[in-house]
């Protein structure tokens, strides 16, 4: 047997300096540690702040019609409410979908439309 014990054979690769042929001659067989992190950097921002992350601003609800269709992405169709008489938060709860028909608003909207302002009025 040479030089190394036979535990020390499979765990221990030879490398230049034991070598005296190879000796001046970089090894590439084991790439050099990189440590490793377990987690992101926590910015230091966060580090010092112990106060709560602030609560969501709550909306107060829609005044208008308009405000209405605003907040529930179909402003477009305001006018043509407004133009057939639905005006007012009050009785808009009642619109179905033949109104919403005849105000000219797309088939593919009314329940959507429906929804958002039964949600909004409730």
């Amino acid at each position: 047997m040479n030089e190394y014990s036979y535990f020390e054979k499979g765990c221990r690769q030879k490398s230049a300096r034991d070598n005296p042929e190879r000796q001046g001659t970089t090894s590439l067989a084991v790439p050099p540690a990189v440590p490793k992190r377990h987690s992101a950097p926590v910015p230091e921002s966060t580090k010092t702040s112990k106060d709560p992350p602030p609560l969501p601003v709550k909306k107060s609800k829609p005044r208008t019609v308009e405000e209405l269709m605003q907040r529930i992405g179909f402003s477009q169709y305001t006018s043509s409410l407004v133009d057939y008489g639905w005006d007012d938060l009050e009785f808009l709860g009642e619109l179905n979908e033949q109104e919403l028909n005849e105000a000219g608003v797309p088939e593919q909207h009314h329940k959507m439309i429906l929804g958002a302002i039964k949600k909004f009025l409730s």
